[in-house]
This record gives structure tokens, C-alpha cells and sequence, in this order.
């Protein structure tokens, strides 16, 4: 019993004395891969989009060709085949990839 004790003391006092990690890197089971540290994200997918961010702001961009970013309490997309949205302040604006709004 006493060896039990002492075996989880010991376990308590290594789970709770660790700090939280600067950074961390993973990759995922598809392929991708993400990571952060310093204040900052990025994330990549196995099908070749990405998206990152820091400080604020953050972007993206998809497999196909459609982006998108913000920060500063505004956003703003562009689809991969021409549409665009933005938006801030409470107000948004779009227009399709045809030109419909």
C-alpha cells in the first residue's frame, strides 16, 4: 500500500509541476499537419489548403483556389471561382461569381 501511495505522489506531483508547452507541432492521420507557438497558428491540409493566424488576424487558403482573411475586426473572401464577401463595422457585402449580389 505504502508503495502505492508514493507511486502516485510521485505521479500527482510530475502531472502538476509541468508547465504548459511553448509550441506544439502535430500531424494529422489524413495527412496535415498543424502547429502553433508564440502566438501564432498554422494549419495545412492533406488536400493542399492552409490556414494561419496571429496577432489578431488570420488567413486561409482552400485546396480549389478560394482565400479568405480577417482581423481588426473585419473580413473579407473571394470563392475559387470569382465570388467575393467582406464584411466589418456591422455591415457585409457580396457579389457572386456571375455578379449577382
Amino acid at each position: 500500500m505504502k508503495t502505492i501511495v508514493i507511486g502516485f505522489v510521485g505521479l500527482l506531483l510530475t502531472t502538476f509541476s509541468a508547465g504548459p508547452a511553448a509550441a506544439w507541432s502535430h500531424a494529422n492521420s489524413w495527412g496535415g499537419h498543424s502547429s502553433w507557438g508564440g502566438g501564432s497558428w498554422s494549419h495545412t491540409s492533406a488536400f493542399g489548403g492552409h490556414a494561419s493566424g496571429g496577432g489578431g488576424s488570420w488567413s486561409a487558403e482552400g485546396a480549389r483556389g478560394g482565400s479568405a482573411s480577417g482581423g481588426g475586426g473585419s473580413w473579407s473572401g473571394t470563392g475559387a471561382y470569382g465570388g467575393h464577401a467582406s464584411g466589418g463595422g456591422g455591415s457585409w457585402n457580396a457579389t457572386g461569381a456571375y455578379g449577382g449580389h
